[in-house]
């Protein structure tokens, strides 16, 4: 018989009905045969006759629970199957609402074949995903987050319902688990009852396999199971969201990540496709762009959170400073470099992969220095960072106007550093003397088009490398109002030392707490001569 046939002779006089959330339980298949009037589990058997011929029976097993709930009301019902478990939850809502109105969990005991109301999960989760109708189970992961169910909806946010206290609220789940949502969750349901004995060592050597553990390494092993849960400290939102120092190693094939609050680091090899010497040309949403000199000059996108490596077409001519607009991901992406007459755009999106020229006569592709996107207008110092010149809409062709025509007056008499940010809707410039003896911040006038000196950056932050200048706002409030270096003040450990413009000295953070760097400048600081650059953790 057809599937069809089948459903209809088991089902009589319901022609609505369909199979939903397929499920496995001991190596058996199990459906919910749903309709406007029927809920019932179906047992899903396949027979393989032969090589080429399956044999699909469907066989009724139980009926599930149901609320009956009233006209006003939706249901949603879904099957989970794990190990000897078969698990049942329905969500009640108001139909013209997304607002859940209750929770009810149970499980078949298979003797009977009866459905048990579950009143508490203790350590045990679920994580249902409403947006993929996915449901993952994990048995006693965790105390902290064990006893609820975590439900994703259509608009990213997350309610947890807690079975025993019958309580809805916004989810405890630590913001690294929604990151990477259902990645993580179908992680967490990975190992059964009998977990690898690969784990069978000791705890403080788990613990030292997590601390070479990174980005998705990281989730994904912390994820595995209970002990690796509890080996793996999780990132605060201030390790997560605020810029680390990378460092490409590329004589011993490493990547490091300095963490310049808590002094965290962590380390991974580089992968294959990126051995060799790696030139840093941007850094931007979590992402770089890379130069590969060992591979012919060949341009490369690489995320080292999530090791996505996407490669660029071959340019058509020598490149000097590049930034892009958008992640490689986005649709809207694009990457402008400097060439020797103008410019080179690539769009990342668009078919077939090439660059296309523009040229406006100059005959230095590296006098244009910290590029930088607004919308699609490109802002950069040029003309020994004395102008700052826009190249407007350069998707399209593009306008170039000089924004202002002379650098501020500095307290620098002498060698100097420039470097141009965005900060909101206004150009920041951040000149640095040597060996940091005076640091100051300029703010772009969009009216007078002049530039006036700021002493105080408020809830925001600057972040200064040789191939980076990041302004962006502070997660934490100790961390604002500073501009971070990527300069340690001593070799043995990696405390950072920053800047700060409300007492115009120089400090470490031990953890959040800030001590005081005695010195007017950075001699005596540890320099880092492999290329580095600041790098917003992203997972996406």
């Amino acid at each position: 018989m057809s599937y069809a046939k089948q459903l209809r002779s088991i089902i009589s006089g319901v022609d609505d009905c369909f199979l939903e959330s397929p499920t496995c339980r001991n190596g058996k298949v199990y459906a919910l045969a749903l309709g406007t009037h029927y809920r019932s589990v179906i047992h899903v058997d396949f027979v393989v006759k032969g090589k080429e011929e399956v044999v699909i029976s469907l066989v009724p097993l139980v009926k599930a629970p149901h609320t009956s709930p009233s006209s006003f009301h939706t249901v949603y019902s879904f099957l989970k199957g794990y190990c000897a478990k078969l698990f049942y939850i329905e969500l009640v809502h108001f139909k013209d609402e997304t607002r859940i109105l209750e929770v009810r969990l149970f499980t078949l005991d298979m003797a009977s074949m009866t459905w048990e109301e579950m009143e508490d999960l203790k350590d045990d989760i679920f994580f249902l995903d409403l947006s993929s109708c996915s449901l993952f189970y994990k048995s006693a992961v965790a105390s902290q987050i064990g006893g609820c169910v975590h439900i994703l909806g259509a608009m990213d946010n997350i309610i947890s319902f807690h079975v025993k206290e019958r309580t809805m609220s916004p989810s405890s789940v630590p913001c690294i688990v929604r990151e990477s949502q259902v990645l993580v969750w179908a992680m967490l349901e990975c190992s059964t009852t009998s977990e690898s004995h690969l784990l069978n060592v000791p705890f403080h050597i788990l613990e030292m396999i997590m601390e070479h553990c990174f980005g998705d390494e990281y989730i994904n092993f912390r994820a595995t199971c209970k002990r690796c849960y509890l080996a793996a400290p999780l990132l605060r939102r201030s390790q997560m969201y605020s810029p680390w120092l990378m460092v490409f190693d590329n004589y011993r094939g490493f990547v490091t990540f300095l963490d310049p609050i808590c002094g965290n680091k962590y380390t991974i090899k580089k992968p294959q496709e990126l051995k060799g010497d790696c030139e840093i040309l941007c850094s931007r949403y979590g992402w770089l762009l890379l130069m590969l000199k060992s591979h012919g000059c060949e341009l490369v996108f690489f995320n080292p959170f999530t090791s996505d490596i996407r490669k660029l077409p071959e340019a058509p001519c020598r490149l000097g400073s590049l930034c892009f607009s958008e992640p490689p991901t986005s649709t809207d992406c694009m990457v402008v470099g400097f060439t020797i007459d103008g410019l080179c755009i690539h769009f990342v999106s668009r078919e077939p992969p090439s660059w296309c020229r523009l040229g406006f006569g100059t005959n230095d592709p590296f006098s244009f220095h910290f590029p930088t996107f607004s919308g699609r207008d490109i802002y950069a110092l040029c003309e020994n960072n004395e102008k700052v010149e826009v190249l407007r809409d350069v998707s399209k062709g593009y306008s170039r106007e000089v924004v202002v025509d002379k650098a501020p007056r500095s307290c620098c008499r002498f060698w100097r550093a420039y470097y141009l940010s965005k900060c909101d809707q206004h150009l920041l410039l951040v000149i640095v003397a040597q060996f940091g003896k005076s640091v100051e911040v300029f703010k772009l006038n969009n009216s007078t088009k002049e530039w006036e000196k700021i002493y105080d950056l408020g809830k925001h932050m600057i972040y200064i490398s040789s191939t980076s200048c990041i302004c962006l706002e502070a997660n934490l409030p100790e961390m604002g109002n500073k501009i971070y270096f990527p300069r340690l003040l001593h070799s043995e450990d990696t405390k950072f030392v920053f800047y700060s413009l409300q007492t115009c000295m120089y400090h470490t953070f031990d953890d959040k707490n800030i001590q005081e760097y005695f010195g007017a400048d950075l001699h005596g600081t540890i320099y880092l001569c492999n290329p580095h650059t600041w790098i917003e953790p992203s997972w996406s």
